[in-house]
């Protein structure tokens, strides 16, 4: 009689393997997205931004979050500074549904959470 190897996953010859290279793909995915947003035109994310909104960027930032929205693919989350230049862009749509630019909008004071809009699902909420 022959014993079973158990794993971590279950069974040595069924589960382990599954586990294991579902795990390697995810990574390989991930690799993948990342070096997409990062040269899928060779252009620096920055240069991307229209001018309003770039003379304003304090920082951004590649991750698979934002204030918003939790995703398997990376994004590029961009902060600025609200000022009469960026609320001149804004004000060009007819809501924060239709930033065609932009996906998904925050709005922060003192890095308090004020507003949020989800343009991709058009949900939003004012965080008071």
């Amino acid at each position: 009689m022959m014993l079973e190897k158990k794993t971590k996953y279950g069974k040595e010859d069924t589960t382990f393997f599954w586990n294991f290279y579902s795990d390697v793909g995810f990574i390989i995915d991930r690799k993948r997205e990342f070096n997409k947003s990062i040269c899928n035109d060779g252009k620096n994310p920055i240069y991307r931004l229209p001018k309003e909104l770039k003379d304003n960027l304090i920082k951004h930032e590649i991750q698979f979050f934002n204030s918003v929205t939790v995703c398997n693919r990376l994004m590029i989350n961009y902060y600025f500074k609200l000022n009469n230049e960026s609320k001149k862009y804004l004000l060009r749509y007819k809501s924060d549904f239709d930033l065609d630019d932009l996906e998904d909008l925050s709005m922060f004071k003192n890095n308090k959470l004020l507003f949020y809009s989800c343009t991709h699902e058009q949900y939003n909420s004012l965080e008071l």
